[in-house]
């Protein structure tokens, strides 16, 4: 591709903090929503995880296969593989199904943020800072090899599948939000094992 003019680099900047707002003001309005019984609105009301992930699905998955489209270019996708488990694990405690020991909240959402902070920093490390220069190589691949059907085929290869790996992401802090049982023993090895991997790739990284 091309390199980006400052106009574009500042627009891609822009989309960053722009595109997951759809979601994020759903997700509001549905906590505070009165929702009839026997509905959709209801279902994910009562539902954290099918409520996060039609949420996902609408914003994620068909909201930036369009944007992507219009760039032709996929890249918006590697950014938000470190935005999208915060999300989800917010989006869960704020729920009014929500119940959770504050102090394994906290941890593991500490050690959350800071997975997000490395793969962040290393994938704005490793694009040079500039926002949307290049695609995922396999997915420049594919949109040469299938021509016009990627414009269909993108949607479950590039999104929908992704959507599913973000999913088996979110699932931890699904748990987290769901019980008060006080933290133990085996949150601490868990949290150590976490922290010893976000090191290890931190060192990789470099």
């Amino acid at each position: 591709m091309p390199a980006l003019s400052k106009g574009q680099l500042a627009f891609n900047w822009l989309l960053v903090f722009v595109m997951p707002l759809p979601g994020i003001f759903a997700a509001w309005w549905l906590a505070g929503a009165k929702c009839d019984p026997d509905t959709l609105c209801s279902f994910t009301q009562s539902n954290a995880m099918i409520g996060f992930n039609v949420l996902l699905f609408f914003n994620f998955d068909i909201g930036f296969w369009i944007v992507n489209h219009i760039q032709g270019s996929m890249w918006l996708v590697d950014l938000y593989w470190c935005f999208v488990p915060i999300l989800g694990a917010y989006y869960y405690q704020t729920r009014d199904t929500a119940e959770y020991d504050s102090a394994r909240a906290w941890l593991s959402m500490s050690i959350l943020w800071l997975w997000a902070a490395r793969l962040t920093h290393n994938y704005l490390r490793r694009e040079e800072w500039m926002l949307g220069e290049q695609e995922d190589w396999r997915l420049a691949n594919f949109r040469k090899q299938f021509g016009w059907a990627w414009y269909i085929l993108s949607l479950p290869m590039g999104y929908i599948s992704q959507h599913l790996m973000l999913f088996g992401l979110q699932v931890p802090f699904y748990g987290v939000y769901r019980s008060k049982e006080p933290l133990n023993v085996w949150d601490i090895v868990a949290s150590t094992l976490a922290i010893s991997g976000i090191l290890f790739t931190f060192i990789a990284d470099n």
